[in-house]
Order: C-alpha cells, then structure tokens, then sequence
C-alpha cells in the first residue's frame, strides 16, 4: 500500500511564495491598472458601463485576478516575521535590519504609490513590521513576565492597541498589527489563531477592498510548514523589495504620463 506524503513547505518556500505573489500584486496594481485606465479613455472621454471598451474590460479582469492573488503575500510574510522573532539570535539587529530596511524603501515605496519621493502620510510595510516587532518585544519582556493574568492581559492589550496607533499610516494599518498579535499571541491556541487571522484579515478588507479576503488562502497555505528554515535568503526580500518597487515605479510613472 502506498500512502501519500502530505505536503510540506519550508520557510524559504513559503518566502518564494510570498515574493512571487507580491510581485504579481504590484504588477497588477502600478502596470495593468494605469493600460487599463488608459483603455477606458475614448477621444478624452472616461468610458463607463456598458460603453466600455472591450480592452479596458479584459485589463481590468486582468488587473482584479492579478490583485486577488497578490493577496496571499501579506500573511504569509507577517507570519515570517513573527517567526524571525522568536528565532533570531539577537532581537536588537533583527529590529535594526528591519529599521534600515524601512528607510531604504520608503523612497522606492512613495514612488511606486504616491508618485513622489516622499509622502509622510503613508508608510511602506516594513515600518509596519518594525511596530510590530517592538510590540512582541515588549510583550514578551513585561507582559508575559507578570505573575498575575490581569495585569498580563492588561499590558497585552496596552501594547497592542499602542501599536495599532503608530501603524495607523503604516500599509494594511492597525489591521496588519492585530494580524502580527493573532499569530503571535495565539500560536499555541488553533482555534483563537483562526479566529484571530480571519476577523484580522476581514477588518483589513473593510479598510481596502474586497479583494483582501483572498487573503484567508495563505492561512491554509502556512498550515503546510514544516518549522525548517530550509535554504538560507535572509536578505532575499529585503533587497527585492525596494527594488522591485522601485523598477515598477518608474514603469507605472511612465505610464500615467
């Protein structure tokens, strides 16, 4: 009798997976959607309805299918990165690689969105994991240190809500901080994790766009690690990141003209 080997995915595998999403995401978002803004212009005129162009119709499917996937890239990182926290060897240069990291893509980040070098109204992702970073470290040193569940409880909340606060400006704001304190928080604890994950993902949805729920796919995809590291990339995104924000940028910049 043969018995099917259950899928397994490493934590370089899901790191590629996340990459490769996010890339197609940002496709989606800074070059399908200006050709398909452009597609809509007839003789200066916007296009709406049913007198849309047939290319405008199949761009912005192009565009929708691309963003929904794209989806999947976000819990799958904030998972990695609750993981990179409780693994490092040393929280202070993992916080500091995250901070450096922040400031090289913030001016790859404001063009790619904000079509200028610096938009202080929003933030790229990584500022977010930064918070997120500071809050599990304060949790962990003073709030799991109590003796006593209620003040425990109570400094967990403090810290998380503080968080949500900073990273109001962050990309996926408070929702992507609640989703850092579910998988954090509830990482021995199944049924509040999903819970936790999904009304996280949900309240990110209620701030963006529906799309977001395609996001809930990634949480099945992160049931597959095996807790290996697998091939080491420690700077894979790092470096990809901004650069890949930074080439889409400019292409998208580009395109508006």
């Amino acid at each position: 009798m043969v018995t099917k080997r259950k899928i397994q995915l490493d934590r370089s595998a899901l790191k590629y997976i996340a990459i490769i999403t996010m890339l197609i995401d940002h496709i989606g978002a800074l070059i399908i959607y200006p050709l398909y803004v452009n597609a809509n212009f007839v003789d200066g005129v916007d296009m709406l309805g049913d007198l849309m162009p047939t290319k405008a119709k199949v761009l912005y499917a192009v565009y929708t299918v691309l963003r929904c996937i794209g989806r999947i890239a976000f819990p799958i990182f904030t998972y990695m990165v609750v993981e990179g926290f409780l693994h490092t060897h040393s929280r202070k240069k993992y916080l500091l690689r995250l901070v450096v990291f922040a400031l090289i893509s913030e001016i790859p980040f404001d063009i790619a969105f904000s079509d200028c070098l610096f938009d202080f109204s929003s933030q790229n992702v990584i500022w977010l994991y930064v918070i997120a970073v500071l809050m599990m470290w304060f949790i962990e040193r003073f709030a799991e240190t109590q003796e006593k569940s209620g003040a425990k409880i109570a400094l967990t909340i403090v810290a998380v809500l503080v968080a949500c606060l900073l990273a109001i400006t962050c990309d996926y704001s408070f929702g992507g901080i609640l989703l850092v304190a579910s998988m954090y928080l509830f990482k021995d604890k199944k049924t509040f994790y999903w819970i936790g994950c999904v009304l996280s993902l949900v309240i990110i949805a209620l701030l963006s766009t529906w799309m977001e729920l395609f996001a809930i796919v990634s949480l099945f995809l992160l049931t597959l690690y095996n807790g290996e590291k697998g091939k080491s990339n420690k700077y894979l995104f790092y470096v990809f990141y901004p650069a890949h924000l930074l080439i889409l940028g400019l292409i998208s910049h580009v395109l508006w003209m």
